[in-house]
C-alpha cells in the first residue's frame, strides 16, 4: 500500500468526536474484532489506583493468567491520568480524563497486522494526508522499521527511531511491556525535514500508539518473554478529534468545548475574547469537570484517601479555578449556590456515547458534588496553595509547612471533632494573600 494509492482515497467524513469513536470500532468489528465496552475507572487490579489505559482490563490474558475469550478486541476505554495535573488548560494536549481507542490482539496477529491496519485506519478511514504523518520506532526494532518502509511506503526520512523513555511502553511499575511505534501528526510540513524534534508540541501531536506486548516486566524490573505475542493500540479520540476538527488544541473540539462554553456563561466571559490565562482557567474546569462526573459515577466517593482523594483535589482545583473566573453563585439565581452541578449538568448531557449508565446515575453525581462543593472537612489543601503561590510567584516554606503539620498530628490525637471551612472562603484567601 504506497502512500500515493492511499493519498488519493482521502475524502470527507463526519468529524464529530461521537462519530470518529463510532468509525474506529466499527474500522476493527469489520476486521474480526470484538466490540467491548469500556472497563471502569475504578479497575480491578491492586496494583493500579484507576485505569489509565485500555488494555489495563485485558492485563491478565496478556500476563497469560487467563484464557482469552477472544482472539482480538476493540473498545472506547475512559481513562484517568493526574501524574501531570499542572499541565491540564497549559498545553494542548493534557487531561485527567481521556479516551483512548484501542485494538488488541491476544497472541492472534502481530507487528504488520498492526502497522498497516493503523496506516489504513489514519489515512483511508479518517484522510489523514499521508504526507503529514511521521513515524517513530524504538531504536532496536528493525522489524517494524521495515514493515514501515518497506511494505506501507512511509519515507525513512520521517521514521525516527527513538529511545526507551518515548518508545517501550510498560502499563505500570510492573506488568505487560514492549516495544511501541507511534503515529504522530504534523500541523506544520513546510518546516521541512532537518533538525525534526517529534516531541515539539507546537507542530506535531502523538494520536496513535502501537505497544508491541512481548515481555512482562517483573518486580525487580527484569523483562521475561510473554507466553505469546500480543497487540495493544491506543488513539487518543480527543487528539485525532482535534485534527479532523480543525481546532487549536483538544479543549475546542466538541468533545469540551460545550463545558467550557457553560463555564463561560457562568463566568459572564467571552472564551474568544479572553485572555490566555482565562482561557487556560475555562479549560480547566471543562477537563476537571470530566474526570469528577466519570468517576462519581463509577462509585469513587471524594474523600481523604485513595481515589477519593483524586477526586476530591479535581474538585478543589475546579472550585478555586471557578472562584477566579468571577463565578458566583449556580448560575441559577442563587449566589450561594454550587456552580460544579450546574456544569456537571453538561458532562452528563454529553455521556450518552461515552457511558450510557452516567445519565441514569445523574442524581447521585450532582449531589455528591454540591455537598462537597460546599463544604471541604480538611481545609484548603497545601498542593492547591502551592499551585497559587506559584502563579504569583510566591515561595512556600514546605519545611516549616511540614513542623507544623507533625504538631497538628500530635495535638489530633486528643480531638475527634473536625472543624468544616467553606470552600468560597478559601478561594477568597487564595485571592487575597496569594
Amino acid at each position: 500500500m504506497t502512500e500515493e494509492l492511499v493519498e488519493d482515497k482521502s475524502k470527507d467524513l463526519p468529524t464529530s468526536g461521537d462519530s470518529i469513536r463510532h468509525r474506529f470500532l466499527d474500522f476493527y468489528a469489520s476486521r474480526g474484532h470484538k466490540v467491548l465496552p469500556s472497563s471502569s475507572l475504578v479497575p480491578d487490579d491492586p496494583t493500579v489506583l484507576l485505569t489509565i489505559a485500555g488494555m489495563l482490563q485485558f492485563k491478565p490474558i496478556f500476563l497469560g493468567k487467563v484464557p482469552r475469550q477472544v482472539p482480538r478486541a476493540t473498545t472506547a476505554q475512559r481513562c484517568i491520568r493526574t501524574n501531570d495535573v499542572e499541565n491540564v488548560g497549559k498545553t494542548s494536549r493534557h487531561h485527567t480524563f481521556f479516551e483512548m481507542l484501542g485494538n488488541f490482539s491476544f497472541g492472534d496477529y502481530f507487528k504488520k497486522e498492526a502497522i498497516k491496519w493503523a496506516w489504513e485506519l489514519s489515512t483511508i478511514e479518517y484522510g489523514l494526508p499521508a504526507d503529514r504523518l511521521w513515524i517513530s520506532v524504538y531504536e532496536d526494532d528493525d522489524e517494524a522499521l521495515a514493515i514501515w518502509t518497506k511494505e506501507v511506503g512511509v519515507p525513512v526520512e520521517r521514521i525516527k527511531r527513538m529511545g526507551a523513555e518515548d518508545n517501550f511502553w510498560t502499563s505500570g511499575v510492573t506488568g505487560p511491556c514492549g516495544p511501541c511505534s507511534e503515529i504522530y501528526y504534523d500541523f506544520h510540513p513546510e518546516r521541512g525535514y532537518s533538525d525534526v524534534d517529534l516531541g515539539d508540541d507546537t507542530r506535531f501531536i502523538e494520536f496513535y500508539n502501537l505497544v508491541f506486548m512481548q515481555y512482562n516486566k517483573k518486580d525487580d524490573g527484569s523483562l521475561e518473554p510473554l507466553k505469546q505475542m500480543n497487540i495493544d493500540t491506543g488513539l487518543g479520540l480527543e487528539r485525532m478529534a482535534r485534527i479532523l476538527q480543525k481546532v487549536p488544541n483538544n479543549y475546542e473540539t466538541d468533545l469540551i468545548y460545550p463545558i467550557i462554553e457553560k463555564a463561560s456563561e457562568l463566568a459572564n466571559v467571552s472564551y474568544a475574547l479572553a485572555d490566555d490565562h482565562a482561557k487556560m482557567n475555562l479549560k480547566v474546569i471543562g477537563d476537571h469537570l470530566r474526570a469528577i462526573v466519570y468517576l462519581i459515577s463509577d462509585g469513587v466517593v471524594p474523600s481523604n484517601i485513595g481515589r477519593g482523594y483524586v477526586a476530591r483535589r479535581l474538585i478543589r482545583r475546579a472550585v478555586r479555578t471557578g472562584r477566579l473566573l468571577g463565578i458566583k453563585g449556580d448560575g441559577r439565581g442563587n449566589p450561594e449556590g454550587a456552580f460544579l452541578p450546574t456544569i456537571a449538568e453538561k458532562v452528563i448531557e454529553l455521556s450518552s456515547q461515552i457511558d450510557p449508565d452516567v445519565k441514569s446515575r445523574a442524581p447521585r453525581i450532582l449531589e455528591e458534588k454540591r455537598c462537597i462543593s460546599l463544604y471541604d472537612t480538611y481545609g484548603f489543601p497545601v498542593e492547591i496553595t502551592t499551585e497559587a503561590a506559584e502563579e504569583r510567584g510566591v515561595g512556600i516554606d514546605m519545611n516549616g509547612f511540614e513542623i507544623e503539620m507533625e504538631n497538628q498530628r500530635r495535638q489530633s490525637q486528643a480531638a475527634h471533632n473536625a472543624v468544616k471551612l467553606a470552600v468560597g472562603n478559601s478561594a477568597d484567601l487564595t485571592e487575597k494573600y496569594f
